[in-house]
């Protein structure tokens, strides 16, 4: 929580599920935190159609959203209709993040993000989220030039070759990091045949 501040909802949807609410039983089920993820990405609220396509996919009929909207609300989960959105104040980790990247604070982005957003989730906007988000988060720490959150971050995304090129390329030779390093890369690009 950012300075005392009182959320009704706060979604922790980087790296897990976690919901803090008063009613909502924590851990929630994914499908209820796919609509709220859904539901949090668009503050100015979506028709029916549109919230079952982000979430469900073009085969789902928007009964089957409208029954798990009905069933959040029962759980407490203040939703609005026409157009559906979350009422009160929210907090949502993935929001933060994407907010700190904005503002350039790469490093708080990057102690904040915990992992991908909502892992095992195929809800297409959340999918498009997730990619979206660790896209600018990997783009952020490469344009950084800092040595720590570029190796932080390849840590996490443990395939990705041009992270650990980078951290070669910016840790200091004295770092004993650099000898791991080197090994990731000459592995990594053994493995791709580059």
């Amino acid at each position: 929580m950012l300075g005392g501040e009182r959320f009704d909802l706060e979604l922790d949807f980087l790296g897990g599920v976690r919901v803090t609410h008063a009613r909502l039983a924590n851990p929630c089920r994914l499908r209820y935190a796919e609509l709220m993820a859904v539901l949090a990405l668009h503050p100015a609220g979506l028709n029916l159609e549109a919230l079952t396509l982000a979430v469900y996919g073009e085969t789902a009929s928007p009964q089957t959203a409208k029954a798990d909207l009905s069933r959040l609300r029962r759980e407490g989960v203040a939703i609005e209709s026409k157009p559906y959105r979350l009422a009160g104040r929210l907090r949502a980790d993935f929001l933060e993040v994407e907010e700190l990247l904005q503002q350039g604070q790469v490093r708080k982005a990057l102690g904040l993000y915990r992992g991908p957003l909502l892992p095992g989730s195929q809800a297409p906007a959340v999918v498009q989220q997730r990619e979206a988000l660790e896209e600018s988060l990997r783009q952020a720490v490469l344009a950084s030039g800092d040595p720590e959150a570029v190796w932080v971050l390849a840590e996490q995304f443990a395939q990705d070759l041009e992270l650990w090129e980078r951290a070669l390329e910016l840790l200091p030779h004295s770092d004993p990091r650099r000898v791991l390093a080197k090994a990731r890369v000459e592995r990594l690009r053994r493995d791709w045949g580059v």
